[in-house]
């Protein structure tokens, strides 16, 4: 599969063309309906563990010398 280089300023552009379209009912844009779940609620010491945890993660990955 080959990668295609996306310039994203295209697509953004593009978008609020589009939406610009839809708002003066010259087309109809896809809509998708979706579940939200509600949001998580997590204490402050959680928040600490979850940082701690991602940092030794980001620990392991880094070479030896860059420690």
């Amino acid at each position: 599969m080959k990668m295609t280089k996306r310039i994203l300023f295209n697509e953004i552009n593009e978008g609020f063309e589009r939406l610009n379209k839809a708002r003066l009912g010259k087309t109809i844009l896809r809509s998708v309906e979706r579940d939200f779940k509600p949001a998580v609620i997590i204490n402050a010491e959680e928040v600490v563990a979850i940082r701690e945890q991602l940092i030794q993660v980001q620990l392991r990955k880094l070479p030896q010398s860059n420690r």
